[in-house]
């Protein structure tokens, strides 16, 4: 929300928040580290790219060369690397064998790196395009069995699951006792204290992902662990910033253990208290969807856009809300136009909405607007006022500047 980021988050190519960016005095990224990683690593990574200074890219280049050559603290920088939030610092076709290379280079030097190195390989071989074998079990067997290796790579063991025995099991039958091993392991593990909060819920996603039947199948007393969880996550958390991620993960693994009545609580009355309840009228705007009450859910999409902050949030909000509109209720046109044109109003926004993520949701709305106007209004448009608005916003932008290509494109 503040002047030129989204302009900086398009150059720097982030796709999650918090993010943390180190540069170089030359300008150039060393690395990157999200939320999701060990609690202890920041620090140590921090201090090695300070001290080394030499940008990822360049580290991937020498690996892909000889990764022998490359220092502990080199390995180090690779292994935390944010991956799934920036893949540019790997050169286009980059096979996954880079990362099991580098997990074999690390495995004498740095275990926790040769362990994140190898869940990386299985991640980046689950998404490949072709069909490859199955990958060697044994080093992620190894990682369930250490407790300082499963807390070095939980984010990826409770964010990929289901990418990571994809590709063990390759195109075989279901590994059936590994996926036990890797649901045990997470969940005996997830009330350590060397895991944050929201961490330590994340722990269910692994358990939905690989163990969970279907919905309203679950034994008892997992829905009493994943209540009693939640709530117990719910009580000790107090700042204003985590409080809210712990919020969001308490309330999706409700939701996806059917704890719909619990999770529509926890959301009403942490809107009551929070300096951002939009997010959280944001939430319940999904679930209502979820259920099939349809008009509570625009209800609250629209609650959210109008108690929504700062110009990329608002911008965010709307493209939301209106979605949601055609989405819903496509059979009301009055609705959807009162959302459609609510973000021509908000002057002080559209000087900055084609920048980054602000034109993505502009023109996303714009699509799904027009998808809509096709389908429901063929021959007889309903976007009169809605186009005529972006003709006037595309002739205050300079010719030839990249927002007023961007603006254009916008027109049928």
């Amino acid at each position: 929300d503040t002047a030129r980021a989204q302009i900086y988050g398009d150059k720097f190519g982030t796709k999650v928040y918090p993010t943390l960016i180190v540069f170089n005095p030359e300008g150039e990224e060393v690395t990157r580290l999200n939320a999701g990683m060990e609690l202890s690593a920041y620090d140590t990574v921090l201090e090695t790219s300070l001290d080394s200074m030499r940008p990822t890219a360049d580290l991937v280049h020498a690996a892909l060369e000889d990764p022998d050559l490359l220092t502990d603290a080199e390995l180090q920088q690779l292994a935390s690397y944010s991956w799934y939030d920036n893949d540019k610092a790997l050169p286009a076709g980059t096979s996954p064998e880079l990362f099991n290379s580098l997990s074999k280079t690390a495995a004498d030097r740095n275990a926790k790196a040769s362990a994140r190195f190898y869940l990386q390989y299985l991640v980046m071989l689950a998404a490949a395009e072709d069909e490859p074998g199955a990958a060697d079990p044994a080093p992620l067997e190894a990682i369930l069995a250490d407790q300082e290796l499963l807390f070095a790579t939980w984010d990826y063991l409770t964010s990929n699951p289901d990418r990571i025995i994809a590709a063990v099991e390759g195109n075989g039958t279901e590994n059936v006792s590994l996926r036990s091993a890797l649901v045990d392991a997470v969940l005996k593990n997830r009330h350590d204290e060397n895991l944050s909060t929201t961490q330590q819920i994340n722990a269910w996603n692994t358990y939905f992902a690989l163990q969970a039947g279907e919905e309203g199948d679950l034994p008892a007393e997992i829905i009493a662990d994943i209540r009693a969880d939640g709530v117990a996550a719910e009580e000790k958390t107090s700042g204003s910033h985590e409080r809210q991620s712990v919020i969001d993960a308490v309330y999706s693994t409700w939701l996806d253990a059917g704890l719909v009545d619990e999770a529509r609580a926890l959301l009403k009355a942490e809107i009551g208290t929070s300096k951002t309840p939009y997010y959280f009228m944001s939430s319940l705007a999904w679930l209502e969807e979820q259920q099939g009450n349809m008009d509570v859910a625009v209800d609250w999409r629209r609650k959210a856009y109008e108690n929504s902050t700062g110009p990329a949030t608002r911008i965010r909000w709307w493209a939301r809300y209106a979605q949601a509109v055609v989405r819903m209720v496509p059979e009301n046109p009055t609705a959807i136009d009162t959302a459609a044109m609510a973000i021509f109003t908000e002057t002080d926004l559209l000087g900055q909405i084609f920048a980054g993520a602000n034109f993505r949701n502009l023109q996303n709305t714009t699509n799904a607007l027009q998808d809509w106007d096709q389908e429901f209004n063929a021959g007889q448009s309903k976007l009169g006022a809605y186009h005529a608005a972006i003709k006037s916003l595309c002739g205050e932008q300079a010719l030839g500047s990249s927002a007023y290509t961007s603006c254009t494109s916008l027109l049928p």
